[in-house]
This record gives C-alpha cells, sequence and structure tokens, in this order.
C-alpha cells in the first residue's frame, strides 16, 4: 500500500498529462451517443426508461445507461471526477479503452506510454466490456436501472472502437483540453459538444443522424473474426473495431487509407484564408491551389503529406508557407509543420459513417442485452406506447398533463398482469422518485414501488389518455421521465425479466 501511494505521489503530472488520452471522443458526446442510441427504431422501449435524460444525466445521482457512459471516462480522468485513489488508479488504466481488432480477443493492448503504465488491469477494450456486460447481466433482475449503468459503460467502450486512434493503438495526448490531440476526436467534439448548448446538441445530433434513418446491426450475421467461441458481444466489437481500423488516425495508417489524410499542421492566427503561397530561399514563389486542408474550430492550417513531397521536387528550396488572409499575412516555417493531423475535408466523410455506425451498433447492444435479460417472454410480446413514440412530451402550463398511451396487448391479450408508474423528476438540480398507485408515493428503489394495478386482464388500448394531473400551474419548470410497465409476474414488485416498460421524458414550461 504504501509503494501504491508513493507511485502515485511521485508521478500524478505525468499521467494528467496523458489523462485526456482516455478520450477517444468527447466524454459528453459518449453519453449523446448512448442516449441516442436508445432512440432507434426497433430498440425495445424499456431501455427509454432506463436510458437518462441527456443532459442532465451527467449530473444525475440517478443510474441510466447516458450516466454509464460518461463516468466510464470519469473514472479514468481525475479533471472530471474530482480525482480520488480510484481515479487515479483508473488512470493507470485508460489503456483498457484501446483495442487493436487483428490481434484477436485477448491481444492488441495498449500497455505504456512514453513508460508510463496505461493498463496495469491487462485488459482490451473488448475484455474489459465483457466484463462489464457480464456483470450488467447478472445485475439485471435484481437492479435493472444499476444494470443499465453498467451497460451504458460497455456502450461507451463500443463507441471507442468508432475511433481510429483507439483501434490503431495510437495514444493522443494533450496537457490542454479534454478533446486530447486526436484530429477525429477533435472534430467530433466541435460539431456535436463544444460551443453548442445542451438543449442544442441532441437536436444537432439528429439532424445528421435521424432515428427513421438508424437500424441496429444484425448482431447474429456478424462476423466472429475467426473467434466463433467468443460471446456474440464480441461480434459487435470487431464489426465496429474492424470498420474504424480502415482510416488513418493522427499517427497511424489506416488498412484502406494508408495515411492519405494526414497531413502535417501549424496554429492560424487569422480567419478567412484566401491564397497560400510555397516560398523557397532564393526568394522563389510557387503559389499552392491545393494539397492542403483547414479545420477552423481548430485554427489548423494542414499541408497534406503528399504535397511537400510535390512541392519540394519542384522547389528545391522550400523553407517556408506563407498564407495570405483578408485581413493580414502569415509565414510559417517548415519547422513549425511538426504534428500530424487531419482536416476536416478529410474527416467530415468518415467521421459521419463511423458515428452512424456507432449508433447502429450500440443499438443493437440494447437489442442484445434486452433478449439475454428476457430469455421467457417469447416472440409475440405487448407494445406498450407512451405519447405515440414520441420520447418527448412537451407540455405548456397551465395544461393538463395528460399522456397518451397505446397498448398492443398480442399474446398478452387478457392476460392477468401487474402494472407499474413512476416517475423521476429533476427540478432546480434536485431530483427524487415517486411511484403511481392512485396517487403519488415518495420511493428511494424499485423494490419499495407498489403496483398501480394487479391482476388486471390486459386489454388493446387504441389512442387513450392518462391524465396525471388536472392542472401544472403550480409546478415549476422542470423535465421529468415517466415510466410504465406491464409485469406478468403477480407477485406485489416488479420482476423486470418479465416485465415490457416504455419510458418518456415530459418537459414542462
Amino acid at each position: 500500500m504504501k509503494r501504491t501511494a508513493l507511485i502515485l505521489f511521485l508521478i500524478p503530472a505525468s499521467l494528467l498529462i496523458c489523462a485526456s488520452n482516455a478520450h477517444a471522443l468527447y466524454s459528453e458526446l459518449h453519453s449523446l451517443i448512448a442516449y441516442e442510441s436508445s432512440l432507434v427504431q426497433t430498440v425495445p422501449s424499456e431501455v427509454h426508461v432506463y436510458s437518462g435524460d441527456y443532459p442532465e444525466c451527467i449530473d444525475s445521482a440517478r443510474n441510466n445507461v447516458c450516466k454509464g457512459a460518461y463516468d466510464e471516462d470519469a473514472d479514468r480522468d481525475p479533471r472530471l471526477s474530482g480525482g480520488g485513489l480510484t481515479t487515479w488508479w483508473g488512470l493507470l488504466n485508460w489503456g483498457t479503452h484501446f483495442w487493436q481488432p487483428d490481434a484477436g480477443p485477448d491481444g492488441g493492448l495498449l500497455t505504456t506510454v512514453d513508460n508510463i503504465p496505461v493498463n496495469l488491469e491487462s485488459q482490451n477494450a473488448y475484455e474489459r466490456a465483457q466484463s462489464l456486460y457480464q456483470s450488467a447481466v447478472e445485475t439485471y433482475d435484481a437492479d435493472p436501472s444499476g444494470a443499465y449503468y453498467l451497460l451504458g459503460r460497455v456502450a461507451h467502450l463500443l463507441a471507442d472502437m468508432a475511433t481510429p486512434a483507439h483501434v490503431h493503438l495510437d495514444p493522443h495526448i494533450s496537457d490542454t483540453d479534454r478533446t486530447g490531440d486526436d484530429s477525429f476526436e477533435e472534430y467530433t467534439a466541435w460539431q456535436y459538444i463544444l460551443g453548442i448548448p445542451p438543449e442544442q446538441q441532441t437536436a444537432n445530433f439528429e439532424v445528421v443522424f435521424p432515428h427513421n434513418t438508424l437500424v441496429p446491426v444484425q448482431y447474429e450475421d456478424l462476423s466472429d473474426g475467426g473467434y466463433p467461441e467468443e460471446p456474440l458481444l464480441y461480434r459487435l466489437f470487431y464489426s465496429m473495431a474492424e470498420m474504424s481500423s480502415n482510416y488513418d488516425s493522427d499517427d497511424a495508417d489506416g488498412k484502406i487509407d494508408r495515411g492519405m489524410r494526414r497531413g502535417m499542421s501549424v496554429k492560424m492566427t487569422h480567419d478567412n484564408l484566401e491564397a497560400v503561397y510555397a516560398i523557397g530561399e532564393d526568394f522563389s514563389v510557387r503559389r499552392i491551389s491545393e494539397g492542403y486542408r483547414l479545420s477552423p474550430e481548430r485554427s489548423k492550417f494542414i499541408l497534406l503529406n503528399s504535397t511537400v513531397k510535390n512541392i519540394e521536387t519542384e522547389l528545391p528550396s522550400f523553407y517556408a508557407v506563407g498564407l495570405v488572409f483578408a485581413d493580414g499575412l502569415e509565414l510559417h516555417l517548415l519547422s513549425e509543420f511538426y504534428k500530424t493531423d487531419i482536416g476536416d475535408e478529410d474527416l467530415s466523410p468518415f467521421a459521419d459513417t463511423l458515428l452512424a455506425a456507432a449508433v447502429e451498433h450500440t443499438a443493437a447492444l440494447y437489442r442484445m442485452f434486452w433478449t439475454e435479460t428476457h430469455p421467457s417472454l417469447g416472440e409475440r410480446l405487448p407494445d406498450i406506447v407512451l405519447n405515440r413514440g414520441n420520447h418527448i412530451l412537451a407540455v405548456a402550463r397551465p395544461a393538463p398533463l395528460d399522456v397518451p398511451l397505446d397498448i398492443i396487448p398480442k399474446d398478452w391479450e387478457g392476460v392477468k398482469v401487474e402494472v407499474y408508474a413512476w416517475m423521476e423528476l429533476n427540478s432546480d438540480g434536485s431530483r427524487a422518485m415517486a411511484y403511481y398507485d392512485g396517487t403519488w408515493q415518495p420511493f428511494d428503489n424499485l423494490d419499495g414501488m407498489r403496483p398501480l394495478a394487479s391482476s388486471y386482464g390486459l386489454p388493446a388500448i387504441n389512442g387513450g389518455i392518462w391524465r396525471i394531473l388536472d392542472s401544472t400551474s403550480s409546478i415549476t419548470d422542470m423535465r421529468l421521465r415517466l415510466n410504465v410497465c406491464i409485469d406478468r409476474q403477480n407477485d406485489g414488485r416488479l420482476t423486470p425479466s418479465e416485465s415490457v416498460c416504455d419510458g418518456i421524458i415530459v418537459s414542462l414550461k
């Protein structure tokens, strides 16, 4: 114990420089992907119940998918969690977010960076995810919210596999900001998180990745990578990692790209670039009309590697680049171009491809988990649909709170079931839970909840309206999540593995 404490005392500064390597994507973007994946068509509606409410879930004390996806980074980076010995141990293990899939299920590890250990647990991302996934399955029936929290951590690791740097074992170190030093990571952060109000982030994401255009991948049909003995989870990880391994990261070649997207970068101090010139020592000047890339948000000018070679062939004395802007000039020596980067023009196509794939693979993860935790429910399950399938219900005060409710009972028609209804409230930073049994009753966990109805012969309901409150005039502005479950186990307690659920967010304005 003393030896561990001594190590932590001696090297925290070095480790903090490496901290942002744990972020394959910006941490909030991980939560956003986990949340949006729960809304993809054919994902079991129960996942909505435990998905959380982005972005409030990040600060929530409640267990949910969105929170788990965020905490998988927070437990690896003291800057996100406030530190503590647990986080420092996590910082020594951020290498568990990497995996080179060609090395098999127990290979492809990132173990050290500059002789600093980053994987004392000796696990790759798939191995860590497999352990978390199994814990989620085992936890589910006793604590479904805790199980979905663990599943959110698995979702984080799966989304890590959508980042080329993480499957090339390309660590990306920064001591300046949380985006690390990886072009893909920085680009996606600027596109969907940085400088964007949280309430707008989901809307922007859904414009590019609408729910009705995404489909969970058929995980049973994916390649097993030559390891048929591995569980189906392996196929999801292998598929996602193989896809992203085709593309370049800042310091490693993709299988298809082979370095063609990369270049050497320099920071610009002006905007609105108008012209670029190659400058030789003998006062020769050549205009560069192509072969360079820009990244405006990152203020970077990038010369493709092939462009530098071509210019050096035609201009042997090439030593600097002149940048002409509407409001000034900049001269950059070639020696300033020492960092590798990928410009926005080259990032955009494969970033969209990989983020869409991350959502579709994560949606498949949710389907796989639900199937595995509900082994006895059969095929023709009832559909319970709140708010006609829309995940947010906006209610203007002082109107009553009416929730549209539809039930398609299928093989459960007339079967005696229990009905559970509860809400999770979030107002001015305070959170509470209450279940409904005729009146709203506070409770702390699902064991303390009582059914709204027992031995209820499940009917078909088409276009029903459930009035939760006659008036919302006295309620402060808030968002709450309303959940309803139908349980065929009539024992006075919610049995998750025997239940079908749906959940929506209610926004009171």
